[in-house]
């Protein structure tokens, strides 16, 4: 993993800590400058923020931490179910970079681990950390990580350019 990204883990939690803690969460989208070419790809992403935004609006209209929690859990199990795909898919493909692209979604697994752990610690509601640090993360790792792969695969005529 490159300096950079790991960088941008640990700042990424120190501002969701701060951002849950000083007020409203910036609302997470979809935008097509995330697009990767790659269909199946591209709806998980799309599902990927569809989850977090529906997990701001339950944050904000004050649904109870049960109703946090199952959203929380809906939204892990989609990044584990993802970041499994996608692998294969790299895999399958013989993708040089797969163990350090790989390294980023265990990266980011432990850091929402790490989230847990700092929620006890602090006041901070855990959804209200785990939205804001995903939604600055999964923008980052797609322009970041994703868009490299997608480039390999286009030149292996095996992604669109939509």
């Amino acid at each position: 993993m490159t300096e950079s990204r790991s960088q941008f883990s640990s700042q990424g939690l120190d501002f969701a800590i701060r951002s849950s803690r000083e007020g409203p969460l910036r609302e997470i989208q979809w935008a097509e400058r995330y697009r990767t070419g790659i269909p199946s790809v591209d709806a998980q992403h799309q599902e990927l923020f569809r989850v977090v935004a529906r997990l701001q609006e339950a944050l904000a209209s004050g649904q109870g931490e049960p109703a946090l929690r199952r959203q929380l859990d809906e939204l892990l199990g989609l990044l584990e179910s993802h970041f499994r795909d996608e692998e294969d898919l790299l895999r399958q493909q013989d993708y040089p970079e797969l163990l350090e692209h790989a390294a980023e979604h265990t990266a980011l697994l432990g850091e929402l681990a790490h989230i847990k752990v700092r929620y006890e610690q602090s006041a901070a509601p855990l959804a209200s950390m785990i939205a804001t640090f995903l939604g600055g993360w999964l923008r980052h790792h797609i322009s970041e990580g994703d868009f490299l792969y997608a480039k390999f695969l286009r030149e292996r005529g095996l992604a669109g350019t939509d």
